[in-house]
């Protein structure tokens, strides 16, 4: 009887593979031979699940999106104070949980390369979740007088920041640093 492949699940072991290796040589070098070896796969496996490195790059990229996403949607489900949830929210794009530091790593890698290549490859997510996670606050829960696209700007060119140095600065921004900077951003911009 046919060994039974969760095809799924194959093609997300072979995304994390990916990880690993632009975290480790970088994306230049991601190429389908050494991903195929880090997967442990044969190319000939490999091209079964990814016929391009393209689609196989683009499939990587949105599980690192899908996941964080995963996340930030079960803070939204257990709610608590708006203030708490945005800054649970924010502190999942960070690279605050060590098991999350490979995303944040190989997501960097992904936004250089676009950057460099000129691509739209949601090089404006985190932009974008700052702004609605900004407009959907209720009512009352900013300072009068904030303008909310320029907070979303502010807040997300923090969270790169953020998360750029904690990457390759681990020992000064660590964990509770990075969470008293955002305590601290977010008092200035939320009502007392």
């Amino acid at each position: 009887m046919p060994k039974q492949v969760d095809h799924e699940k194959r093609r997300r072991q072979i995304a994390e593979a990916t990880w690993r290796l632009i975290s480790t040589e970088g994306i230049e070098q991601a190429t389908v031979r050494k991903i195929a070896q880090e997967a442990g796969l044969s190319l000939g496996a490999l091209r079964h699940y990814f016929a391009t490195q393209d689609e196989l790059l683009r499939f990587s990229m949105e599980l690192v999106s899908e996941r964080a996403q995963q996340r930030i949607t079960t803070i939204f489900e257990q709610g608590g104070p708006p203030k708490q949830v945005l800054l649970d929210v924010l502190l999942e794009v960070l690279p605050y949980k060590e098991e999350y530091q490979l995303e944040m790593s190989v997501w960097f890698r992904f936004m250089m390369a676009a950057y460099r290549s000129k691509t739209d490859t949601g090089t404006d997510d985190i932009f974008l979740m700052c702004l609605v996670l900004l407009e959907r606050l209720p009512a009352g829960t900013l300072r009068d007088g904030i303008d909310v696209r320029l907070e979303a700007e502010r807040l997300a060119a923090l969270i790169d920041g953020l998360a750029f140095h904690a990457l390759f600065r681990p020992e000064r921004l660590t964990k509770d640093r990075l969470k008293t900077i955002l305590v601290h951003h977010l008092n200035t911009i939320f009502q007392s």
